[in-house]
């Protein structure tokens, strides 16, 4: 059964679900903290974190990996999302690489002029609406 936009809205911010995933980003931010104070190396590699965090958190082990398995971990998504907010917005265990300090910087500036000229490249007509 498909829901409508109105029956997606009211599921999703049920307080139940919003509560478990309030509660599950809590989790993933204390195990980042935690990867990123016992093992500085992370602080400079997203891929080593993601890795990491599959093997001490989620308890991947080598072996087979199948449907159940993948399923089980915590999408790599959530995890670069907790790790930029801390890093960024917390400004807590930032990269120790000089060089990945570097590129951090060198990206920023790509995607800000990157933006800058997409918009004023792109047709106004084609600007989505602001609401």
């Amino acid at each position: 059964m498909r829901m409508t936009v109105e029956q997606k809205r009211r599921y999703y911010t049920s307080k139940e679900i919003y509560q478990n995933k309030i509660t599950q980003l809590n989790t993933v931010e204390e195990a980042v903290c935690w990867l990123f104070n016992y093992k500085e190396h992370l602080r400079n590699c997203t891929k080593c974190l993601i890795f990491n965090y599959w093997y001490h958190v989620d308890g991947l082990r080598s072996g087979k990996i199948d449907r159940d398995v993948i399923h089980r971990l915590t999408p790599p998504e959530t995890i670069t999302r907790v790790a930029r907010h801390i890093q960024n917005d917390l400004g807590l265990w930032l990269p120790t690489d000089k060089k990945e300090i570097e590129a951090r910087k060198i990206n920023e500036l790509a995607v800000a002029h990157w933006s800058i000229a997409k918009k004023r490249l792109e047709p106004k007509w084609a600007r989505r609406r602001q609401y």
